[in-house]
Order: C-alpha cells, then structure tokens, then sequence
C-alpha cells in the first residue's frame, strides 16, 4: 500500500494540455496597460477618432477586415491619421493587402535545423528568429527590429507581393524598403510548396511604413504577441512589441487601442498574471515537498485507517483498481507532456522597468527525451521495429504521398534526435500527429514501409 499515495498525489499533480492561455494575449494586453493605453470597446469607437487610436488585429482577421475595413474604409482610416497593426499567420483577405501591395501566403514554415544560431533555444526548427532586413534591396529606413536579435516566432508564415487579378486596376507599385524584418535562410513550407525557390532566399516578414498622416505595420505572424513566447524570459518579444506599439502610437500621440484577437475584441487590459493558469513549480522544487508530504502521512498510517474507516474489503478492491488505471494512465501523460522548459518561479512575469528590456540570459532545452520516445514508439508500432532511414511513403495520388512524406520525415527527425521540441506544451500537439498518421496508415490513406535497405 506504500506506493498508492504516491500515485495518488502524482494524479492529482499531472498538468494537462497546453493551456488556453498559452495562446492568448493577456502578456501583451498587460504591457499596453503598463505603458498607458486605453481599451477600445467597439469598431465605430476607434474610426470616430482616427488620429488617437491603434487597431492592433491578431490572428484570423478576415471576417473583421471585409465586415469593417473594406471599399477603401481602412485607407480611409489611415489618411485620418489611425495607425493599424496586422499580424497574422493565415492567408489574409484581399480587403486589406490590395491597398498595401502586400499579402500574408499562409503557409508556415520551419527553420533549418544546420543553423542552430538562427533558432529559438538554438535548435527548435519551429521557432525561428527574426532576422533584420540585410540587403540593400529591402533595407528599410524604419528599424522596428534594430538591435534586438532573439525574437522568437512560432510557425509563421511569411509575405508576398501583392498580385492583383488581371481584370484589376494596379496603379500602385510594392516599395521593397519597407520591409524591416525576414525569417532566416533556408526557412522552407510545411507542404514542400517551393523548396528549391525558397531555400537560398530570405522570407519577407515583417513591413512597416506611412501612409498619409497614419501608420501600419504587417507581421506574418501574430505567435509572437502570445503568452507562451511574451511570458519567457529568453527572448526579446516583450521589448518588440513595446517598440511596435510606441512606434505606431509616435511616442504617445495615440493612446487608444482597440484589440482584436481571432475576430474578438479584448477590452481588459489591467491584467494581473500570476493568477492566469501559472505553470506548476519546477520537478526539483515539487519532488521534496512532495516526499516530506508522503513521508508524514504514512508515519500516522493516515491512509491506511482512512480507507479501512470509508470502505469495506470488496469495495476497496475495487477502488484499488479503479484509481491504480487511473494513476498510471495520469503517469504515461505526465511522462509524454512533462518538460523542463519551465519559468523560475521568482521570476518577474513582464518587467516594471521597459528600460530594462532586453537582457536575459538563455536557459538550456531538454525537453526531446519525451517526445523522442513517444515518436519511437510510434514507429515500432506501426512497422514492427525503429527505422534506421526515413520511412518511405506511399499513397494513391501524388499530393497526399508529398503531404505525408514530409510529416514523416518531420517526425522520423523528432525520433532519431535531428529534431526538437520546444516546450512541453508542444508534445500533446505532437502526439496528435502521430495520432492523425496512425489514423492514415489504419485507414488505407496512406502505406508505410520501412526506409532501411534489404
């Protein structure tokens, strides 16, 4: 009966999936307030005053661009003097990218795991760092990113020209210098789209510019502003975002903001973030506790004459079953989602002082042994043994066979250790790939056989 408590209370403290919060934006909402900017609660608000307000949207932001910015609305808001933040990973509406000769492609990209100095922690191929504009063909006058070298996206996508269909009218001509950030050489598309073309280039990503009296600025990725990236303390997202925000506001002129997040506008602002979803205490600080805490309660046999008082021997049987199953299913999600990329729990959430931004040094990654294992056990379990090469796969049509091919090539990379993964947040999304392969494989879409040669 020793081992049940231990059981029991490691049920009790396995964390789930990633939080909701990891994707939202109470980090940057909390900096706007901390830099005094006032929510806006309504679209009408922010047009019936241009000049003193920003309209930051993230995320999936084409219903409310065609509903509120279209038919030349939002150059219509830009020549009153507004300033406009778009950041986002989708392919975005053509409302907005006609009058800005720029378009989001939608497809995101991973960095190149041969170049560890231009990713996040120095190896997460899906976090690559921005990257200042270098050549003298997109060197832009504003530098939004300047000197601050680590900050981290999150699966971005990347921008285009604009290309008009040809019954359009296109007066307007794309200015190359406004562009004021890029991913890193050798970023390439999750679907394989363009691999040669894209592998010696530098992805546009970020464009920054004035257009009459107002200002915009256009991200191919909104992860950069989300709690999961804001909240680290190795990074210079925090420091980004309040440059981004001062620039657009010209040093405090605008002080309104009305935020839009995936299509809803976020009206709190005075956050306080050690009560959202805080993370649980680092494995070297929660072990002792909990051992202490195991060790008292069974020195006053608490659990024995606890059970023994509240049930009879053949419902405690099984309940012993019962809670054992559950305990060790508790102990396989633990094990699969656990990670130590964990923040300190004394450090300060985002700074007091935006004059101290940046300056944190890098801690070490060591969350792959999890996901190494769980891809593994995949792979034996779908071709009887741990491929030495790549699995080859094959499939009726051309487009599926070169979809899956680079998932499990993705994934083959995760489990021979070419591949990490960032945060132990990211391993539940990693064990529903290898669910939808599995899927693939069970339901005929797809056939794998083993890369090793006879």
């Amino acid at each position: 009966m020793r081992f049940l408590p231990a059981m029991l209370l490691l049920a009790m403290l396995t964390p789930g999936a990633a939080r909701a919060s990891d994707y939202g934006t109470h980090a940057l909402r909390s900096l706007l307030h901390k830099t005094g900017y006032k929510p806006v609660r309504s679209v009408d608000e922010a047009k019936a005053d241009p000049g003193q307000t920003i309209i930051i949207l993230l995320g999936d932001c084409n219903a409310m661009l065609d509903r509120s910015f279209s038919n030349g609305r939002l150059r219509g808001f830009l020549q009153s003097g507004g300033a406009v933040l778009v950041a986002t990973d989708h392919h975005c509406s053509r409302t907005l990218f006609p009058e800005l000769e720029v378009q989001v492609d939608g497809d995101h990209v991973y960095g190149d795991s041969d170049c560890p100095e231009t990713l996040y922690r120095a190896g997460l191929i899906d976090f690559p760092l921005l990257q200042p504009s270098i050549r003298e063909e997109v060197r832009g006058r504003i530098k939004l990113l300047g000197d601050l070298e680590r900050v981290a996206t999150c699966r971005p996508s990347f921008l285009r020209r604009y290309e008009p269909l040809s019954l359009e009218k296109n007066d307007r001509t794309f200015e190359p210098r406004r562009v004021f950030a890029e991913l890193p050489r050798g970023c390439l598309t999750r679907t394989g789209r363009d691999h040669n073309e894209l592998r010696e280039k530098r992805l546009m990503f970020g464009m920054a510019g004035e257009y009459w009296a107002g200002r915009y600025v256009v991200l191919a990725d909104h992860s950069v502003f989300v709690n999961s990236l804001m909240l680290q303390t190795d990074n210079d997202n925090v420091a980004f975002a309040a440059r981004v925000t001062s620039w657009l506001s010209e040093s405090g002129q605008r002080k309104n903001v009305l935020l839009v997040e995936d299509g809803s506008i976020r009206t709190e602002f005075d956050l306080n973030l050690d009560y959202i979803d805080p993370p649980l205490p680092h494995p070297d600080v929660l072990g002792p506790a909990a051992d202490q805490l195991i060790s008292k309660l069974e020195a006053d046999d608490f659990f024995n004459r606890t059970i023994l008082q509240l049930a009879p021997l053949n419902r405690m049987l099984r309940t012993i079953l019962l809670i054992v199953s559950s305990a060790a299913t508790a102990y396989v999600l633990y094990r699969i989602t656990s990670g130590k990329h964990r923040p300190d729990p004394s450090s300060p959430r985002l700074p007091d002082n935006l004059a101290d931004l940046p300056g944190q040094s890098a801690p070490t990654n060591d969350s792959a042994v999890a996901a190494r294992e769980l891809v593994r056990a995949s792979f034996i379990g779908l071709l009887g043994k741990m491929p030495a090469r790549v699995p080859q796969v094959q499939a009726a049509d051309r487009r599926t066979r070169r979809t899956w091919a680079g998932s499990v090539r993705s994934l083959w990379r995760v489990a021979v250790g070419e591949r990490m993964t960032p945060l132990s947040g990211d391993l539940p999304r990693l064990a529903g790939e290898l669910s939808a392969l599995e899927e693939a494989v069970r339901s005929g879409v797809i056939r794998l056989s083993t890369g090793d040669t006879a």
